[in-house]
């Protein structure tokens, strides 16, 4: 009983463990989404059909996580987000960190409730699209969040924070300094003051008569003190302490260039000197891009995309500049050139060019097809390169048809996917295209689509699949048709089974030929089925057996009243076979069930 006992609890604790792992795997996704989406917002307009689809996603997993937990509780590290003490996002670059945004304002902890609104949590991402566009000593994000006292969201900022905003409105002390005696006189140490520098070893340090060479024991007291503190600081606060000075030490180069760039665009007032200064800028995102350095230069971009959004409607000359910019690094040579720098340089931040690749459009599809075949070792980013092409794509259906390979099953089918749920009718044509592909997981995801698409052209292309010579094709695309008043497809079909070497297919194919009559729901049709059910002749083999019970499956699947009464007629047969299939489709298709439309006549 006793090790029964621990292994139950053993279960308990793994059932907990995994809970927990789930649990954070989800909040990790929510980090994720949150910055991506406050990117974008700093890109598009609010109304823009991009913000709509990334908020509602991150809307829809912060919701279903606060409908299970109540309450998400968000640590605020100076460049990462926790949950549980553990980091759950983290960006390197100050600029643009969204963790960094609140960390600056004293912000410790978010919190964020069970019955959050739609509407409340757009307003909070508004206040980080309007906070982060503001330079670093003007925004206020806590300010703001405490002016807009939302009903489901909080924060706790740090008490030195909120000491700082205490003097806010009280009346400046006023010096009056004398500028002429500034720099002069000398500071005169009382007995206790030298007794406690002595208590400290600084003594020696700060002589009470002028000195002409520095002393050599400043630096060392200076090197002392700064081991002491690396010793009393805890190795997450080193860890961060390194961070920050390694992003010190990058602004200081491209993103210094990119913000004073920006900055004179801002201000430029003169046509002519803009379009220069367009010129630096794409002289700097090319050198960029030469060097590999994706996440400058996607920070370029939607600096740019920004002032773009600004200057709307207010200047045609300068839209027309910035354009111009645009349109060339999105031509067919910038784009040759982008997949030579993928393919011979060794991408170090395979997130950073995924991010300039979404910001640059479908022009980016090939390159993705490409990094897609380089990184094949990488299961985490193919799937996340997919998912950028099937987003791209969906705006673009030509771009995604340009990468479509018979040798390439994966990627083919992700756009076959993307393909079946678009609402282009140029989608059916693009599926055209596989009915001569050799790859057979191709093919038959390229019949399901056609079959979603409950048009006349897509049963057209579908009727070539029934004359392939495999097969299982054959049974798909009958598995698949649709019956929607096209007489061609009633045509074929009705002359298909009326056939003498119809009874030659197999029990496979026969059925799903049959149960497309049940579909096609005519007149004819019916007399066909009902002549399968009870068809004559003294033998009783396998063959027309097999026949009879795929004629019970299509007259259930058409269910008029005709189709209910050779039921009911074929419930009095000689074959229980038969008599129990015709009885177990009219109990389906009981009175009490929604009556189906009539004969056509």
């Amino acid at each position: 009983m006793k090790s029964t006992h621990h292994s139950t609890n053993n279960g308990e604790n793994k059932k907990d463990l995994g809970a927990g792992i789930r649990k954070i795997k989800k909040v990790r996704e929510i980090g994720q989404l949150l910055s991506k989406t406050s990117s974008q917002m700093k890109i598009y307009a609010s109304d823009h059909s991009n913000i709509q689809k990334f908020f509602d996603e991150l809307y829809g997993k912060i919701n279903d996580y606060l409908e299970k937990h109540w309450k998400l509780e968000l640590g605020v590290e100076e460049l990462a987000f926790t949950f549980q003490g553990k980091p759950v996002y983290k960006d390197d670059q100050i600029k643009k960190s969204l963790p960094f945004l609140f960390f600056k304002d004293g912000i410790q902890t978010l919190f964020f409730y069970k019955d959050l609104g739609k509407d409340e949590f757009f307003d909070f991402l508004e206040i980080i699209k309007r906070e982060s566009a503001l330079p670093a000593e003007e925004s206020d994000i806590v300010i703001s969040l405490w002016e807009k006292d939302f009903t489901n969201i909080r924060c706790v900022a740090s008490d030195e924070f909120l000491e700082s905003k205490i003097g806010i409105g009280m009346e400046p002390l006023e010096y009056q300094i004398d500028l002429t005696t500034l720099t002069t006189g000398k500071i005169e140490l009382i007995p206790e003051d030298r007794e406690a520098l002595n208590r400290v070893g600084l003594n020696e340090a700060l002589p009470t008569e002028k000195k002409d060479e520095p002393r050599d024991d400043l630096a060392e007291i200076a090197e002392e003190d700064m081991a002491s503190l690396g010793q009393s600081l805890s190795d997450e606060e080193i860890e961060s302490l390194e961070a920050m000075i390694d992003s010190n030490r990058r602004i200081t180069t491209e993103d210094e260039l990119i913000a004073l760039i920006i900055e004179m665009l801002y201000l430029e007032e003169r046509e002519e000197s803009f379009a220069e200064t367009i010129r630096a800028l794409d002289e700097s995102h090319h050198d960029l891009l030469e060097k590999g350095n994706f996440a400058h230069a996607s920070h370029l971009l939607y600096l740019l995309l920004e002032l773009q959004s600004n200057i709307e409607n207010k200047s045609d000359t300068r839209e027309y500049v910035i354009k111009g910019f645009l349109e060339k690094i999105r031509d067919d040579e910038a784009i040759t050139d982008l997949q030579r720098n993928v393919q011979e340089k060794k991408i170090s931040d395979a997130n950073a060019l995924l991010e300039y690749l979404q910001i640059l459009g479908p022009v980016s599809i090939p390159v993705l097809s490409q990094l897609y075949d380089q990184k094949k070792r990488d299961p985490p980013l193919l799937a996340e390169v997919l998912k950028i092409i099937k987003e791209l794509g969906r705006s673009d259906l030509a771009a995604l048809m340009r990468i479509v390979q018979d040798e390439r099953p994966s990627i083919t089918n992700a756009i076959i996917s993307v393909l079946s749920d678009s609402e282009d009718r140029r989608a059916i044509q693009h599926l055209a295209i596989f009915i001569n592909y050799k790859n057979k997981s191709i093919k038959s995801e390229a019949i399901k689509a056609l079959g979603k698409q409950n048009d006349e052209t897509a049963n057209r292309i579908l009727m070539a699949f029934l004359k392939d010579e495999e097969e299982e094709f054959r049974i798909l695309a009958a598995q698949n048709l649709l019956y929607i008043k096209d007489q061609s497809v009633e045509k074929h079909i009705l002359n298909t089974v009326k056939d003498k070497n119809f009874r030659k297919k197999t029990t496979q194919e026969t059925r799903a030929y049959i149960e497309l009559l049940g579909r096609i729901k005519t007149a004819e049709s019916c007399a066909i089925l009902m002549s399968f059910l009870k068809r004559p002749g003294i033998s009783f083999g396998t063959k027309k057996k097999d026949l009879s019970l795929h004629a019970v499956s299509g007259l259930e699947i058409m269910g008029t009243p005709e189709a209910i009464k050779i039921l009911k007629d074929g419930s009095r047969l000689h074959s229980r076979t038969i008599r129990e299939a015709c009885k177990n489709s009219l109990q389906k298709l009981s009175p009490n069930a929604p009556q189906k439309p009539g004969v056509k006549e």
